[in-house]
């Protein structure tokens, strides 16, 4: 019986019962963090940018694309640093079974500012819109994110909201 309730979750990529942990994929260690200390051992989380991985230049590997493409829930900050999330939004790596979470939702975000004495790359256009990404730095935001990640992971393991709660 477990190894049919594995294969059909893997072949339809839906939970088949309560004990099967959510599968969870974050960018950010900020939200690695929050949802690990929400959730605990009740998901699987992937944090795909390991130790010494710079947002800023991270591209994905075949092996982190499917991680995605299995994922529950994808949660993501956007914005210029995760440029190349916007590259599979649309693409079958995201199915219709993954909730996407773009955490810069639930913030107010403020224009990414100029810093004097900062080196200017030529090859880098100031694109109108463009924010500071590192939204987790503000304790306002902070707070906001919790909530959010929260409610969030309520609505897909309703059982657990009393210790989503307490957590």
């Amino acid at each position: 019986r477990d190894i049919i309730t594995a294969f059909v979750f893997a072949f339809n990529g839906k939970k088949q019962n309560k004990n099967d942990k959510l599968n969870v994929v974050v960018t950010t260690f900020s939200t690695y963090d929050f949802v690990r200390q929400i959730a605990g051992d009740t998901v699987n989380i992937n944090y795909l940018l390991g130790p010494g991985v710079d947002s800023h230049s991270f591209e994905p590997s075949s092996n982190d694309l499917i991680k995605i493409k299995n994922a529950d829930m994808f949660i993501y900050i956007g914005g210029e640093m995760e440029k190349w999330v916007d590259k599979i939004l649309g693409t079958d790596v995201i199915t219709s079974k993954t909730e996407l979470i773009k955490v810069t939702d639930c913030v107010e975000t403020i224009e990414e500012q100029e810093v004097d004495g900062a080196e200017e790359h030529e090859e880098e256009e100031e694109e109108e819109g463009a924010f500071d990404e590192h939204i987790w730095t503000s304790p306002k935001n902070a707070i906001n994110m919790v909530n959010y990640l929260n409610n969030k992971l309520i609505l897909s393991v309703p059982e657990n909201k009393e210790m989503y709660n307490k957590n």
